[in-house]
């Protein structure tokens, strides 16, 4: 039986790393996607679904306010006798001159613009979704 002695021969091969162009080094990119609760970033408004407009907070909605009678300066009584005016309550039903007829004024939230931001995309009208790059599996750099 004879037995050979060899020599292996190894080759070392360097291969240089860079910054990975799809990802610019960051391991990461970043994807827009269009959000898919509203639109262009938009949302009916919360506190007056869409109308611009609120229940006036001064009369309640019934567009009349009640006020201190002038006649005799809220005491039910002029010269000793039941105020006519005020029937003697001290205070008299005025047209309210904070809101419209209908008793709703401009929404405070809003601004009337009957939207506001959504809260999902902060305005936006996208949102951002990070992924790990593919090209050089997140850690930034390829083999050049």
């Amino acid at each position: 039986m004879t037995m050979v002695t060899g020599i292996v021969h190894s080759e070392t091969i360097l291969k240089a790393l860079v910054k990975c162009t799809e990802c610019d080094g960051k391991g990461s990119v970043e994807k827009e996607n269009k959000c898919h609760m509203c639109k262009d970033g938009q949302v009916d408004c919360s506190n007056c679904a869409g109308t611009g407009r609120e229940k006036c907070d001064l009369c309640n909605g019934t567009h009349e306010v009640k006020v201190t009678c002038k006649e005799c300066s809220g005491t039910g009584r002029v010269n000793g006798a039941r105020c006519e005016e005020c029937d003697g309550e001290g205070k008299v039903l005025e047209t309210c001159t904070n809101c419209e007829s209908d008793g709703k004024r401009e929404c405070h939230y809003c601004d009337g613009k009957k939207t506001e931001d959504c809260m999902h995309c902060a305005g936006k009208g996208y949102t951002i979704v990070v992924r790990t790059c593919t090209e050089c599996g997140g850690d930034g750099k390829v083999e050049e």
